[in-house]
């Protein structure tokens, strides 16, 4: 059994010597030169997938900028709050002017929600007729 083990070694060993052997005698032949590389079909490969990058950033953005928009109500089914204007301040402050059963509230909102109701008076032309007569 031992010999088997050692007879089987050395013919591994003798096989392994003779691969490398084998791969010394080859010889080495350099690679050529590399061929000129146009690099136009790289570049526009780039632009491409910029543009898609950015068409689908631009599809994202306005589609969360429509999840926040809220639909304004019917004027005939609003029952007894009506929106009348909004005045944009900046990006976060707004002036909403509403009409509550007959009567104009000014509302005043940022981004943290309503920092004040007013309720507005008649015009002081309207005031003046009625005090005239």
């Amino acid at each position: 059994m031992m010999r088997r083990a050692l007879v089987l070694f050395l013919l591994g060993a003798f096989a392994i010597d003779a691969r490398a052997q084998g791969a010394l005698s080859q010889t080495y032949a350099p690679p050529g030169p590399p061929s000129n590389y146009d690099g136009s079909s790289l570049i526009l490969r780039f632009v491409v997938i910029v543009v898609v990058v950015f068409g689908i950033c631009a599809g994202i953005i306005w589609y969360a900028r429509s999840l926040k928009r809220v639909p304004v109500q019917n004027p005939k089914n609003a029952g007894r709050m009506v929106l009348e204007s909004t005045l944009l301040l900046d990006r976060r402050s707004a002036v909403h002017i509403v009409k509550v059963d007959g009567q104009d509230v000014a509302i005043t909102t940022d981004a943290s929600g309503i920092k004040s109701v007013v309720v507005l008076t008649e015009p002081f032309e309207q005031t003046l007729d009625a005090a005239e007569k």
